[in-house]
């Protein structure tokens, strides 16, 4: 505010100079040509008084100038200084993201390339078919042979005991333990 109130200060002397100068003409016959010289006094204090406004009217937008960048230096400064710490664990996460990622990549590639050389050498010839039949391993009987025969056993049992239940009772009526299903009949066009 201090800009606005020399601007005030500057104008508000002016007119009391303007006033005074005007109320106090001489009474004489050179009053006419003071008038004039009183005139270009006051346009040329008015033009010093102007220019020294200007001068110090830049001289404090410097200062001020100064002064905001000084403070925006220092904001940036504070900033730098706190988010030091988390620009250091953001960088520290990222490289250690970077090495897992680099690793993963060679594995890959690793495997990728052991894949090539199993493929190369099930088909030297090259013709797109394996050289030797493929190994699966043991077959299901083999890995599972006490299963089958378990199985087996278990089949044998049951067949017996329907047997011997079909002829124990043989009283009991066979089509009870099956529904007949009648045909659905379906209607007759009628035309």
């Amino acid at each position: 505010m201090g800009l606005f109130d020399k601007i005030k200060d500057l104008l508000s002397s002016d007119k009391k100079e303007q006033n005074t100068a005007d109320h106090t003409l001489p009474s004489d016959s050179n009053a006419g040509s003071m008038i004039n010289e009183n005139r270009n006094v006051d346009e040329n204090s008015l033009v010093d008084k102007a220019s020294d406004f200007i001068a110090s009217t830049v001289d404090e937008v410097k200062e001020q100038g100064s002064q905001l960048w000084d403070q925006v230096k220092e904001k940036a400064a504070d900033l730098n200084e706190s988010t030091r710490e988390y620009r250091e664990k953001l960088a520290e996460k990222a490289k250690d993201t970077l090495e897992k990622i680099d690793d993963f990549v060679d594995q890959t590639v690793e495997k990728a390339n052991k894949l090539a050389e199993e493929e190369k050498r099930l088909d030297a010839d090259k013709d797109g078919l394996a050289d030797q039949p493929i190994n699966f391993g043991k077959s299901v009987n083999e890995s599972r042979e006490d299963f089958f025969t378990k199985a087996e056993d278990w089949l044998k049992k049951n067949e017996t005991n329907e047997v011997h239940s079909s002829t124990s009772n043989p009283s009991s009526d066979v089509s009870s333990n099956h529904k007949i299903i009648k045909p659905l009949e379906l209607p007759k066009d009628t035309e």
